[in-house]
């Protein structure tokens, strides 16, 4: 089988990092043709998970965007009860509990959150999403799924670092996996089979990359920073090829992927938090499924 992309950090995490506040950056992402358009501003922790669903978006259609990772700025623009920094009487009528956001530089009242919402926002703006109004709709159940995925994962990795009893809670996480996770992969290749016609280069929507597509492909690109490669191409590619032949179609045909996760490694931004005491158990879990399934790598 073709070998997994596996354009991650997964195993060169910096252990020591302490909070957020180990890693304040940000990034220019600046395109000449874009020069006198509208210029937009993207916030979230430093961290690729939700924001990148955005992001690709915004690469993918050459939208002139700043990209800001950082934990002040987060702070100062949201509601959260134990992060945010945002008075309640402020004047902005659209708020957020949390990042990420997008913003309008020349003008801070246009304030966006939500990752689907301003996913299909920039799709909508870039000249990505299908044509057609119901294609658009499941383009967008494709973004959502992927993002409901993410959010699986995190709580059921949260959970199981949280259970003092770990036969228990890996036993959840070999579950977990063997079965929720494995119907998800199963709901998202359906649609690829819809389109696959024997070429390398393949696209759920109007032959063409969609927003679809992207999210797609940066789940599994969490996913395979969370298993690390072999187990990925062993619980995942091998049962689900459409997934792997999607994903190394994304990573060579799409300009948008392979800048930003350029732009991404040499700045070490990861996909998963692994600040502080492991507190979304990536690592943990990661470790007992290699263990689970070794003989089988």
């Amino acid at each position: 089988a073709t070998a997994a992309i596996g354009c991650h950090l997964a195993d060169t995490v910096n252990k020591n990092a302490k909070g957020f506040g180990a890693f304040q950056t940000q990034i220019e992402n600046k395109d000449e043709s874009q020069k006198g358009k509208d210029k937009w501003e993207m916030v979230h922790w430093p961290v690729k998970c939700r924001c990148n669903f955005v992001r690709l978006v915004l690469e993918q259609c050459k939208i002139d965007f700043a990209d800001h990772y950082g934990q002040e700025l987060c702070a100062n623009q949201i509601q959260s009860v134990w992060f945010g920094k945002q008075k309640p009487d402020s004047n902005r009528f659209f708020e957020a509990m949390g990042p990420p956001f997008l913003r309008k530089l020349n003008d801070q009242n246009i304030f966006i959150s939500q990752s689907v919402i301003m996913t299909q926002f920039a799709a909508e703006i870039g000249g990505l999403r299908p044509k057609c109004p119901i294609k658009n709709a499941q383009a967008g159940m494709v973004v959502a799924n992927c993002v409901d995925i993410f959010e699986d994962i995190k709580a059921m990795t949260t959970r199981c670092k949280m259970n003092p009893k770990v036969k228990e809670a890996k036993q959840q996480i070999f579950g977990y996996v063997q079965t929720r996770l494995d119907r998800w992969m199963k709901i998202i290749e359906k649609p690829l089979k819809r389109v696959y016609d024997g070429n390398d280069e393949f696209y759920l929507f109007d032959n063409r990359i969609t927003q679809a597509d992207l999210a797609i492909f940066n789940i599994l690109d969490g996913i395979e920073e969370w298993l690390g490669i072999k187990l990925t191409q062993k619980l995942i590619y091998e049962k689900y090829p459409l997934l792997l032949k999607h994903q190394t179609n994304m990573y060579q045909n799409s300009r948008g992927v392979r800048k930003l996760l350029k732009r991404q490694k040499e700045k070490r931004v990861l996909w998963w938090p692994y600040y502080g005491a492991d507190a979304m158990g990536i690592e943990t879990t990661r470790e007992w499924l290699k263990q689970r399934y070794s003989s089988k790598l």
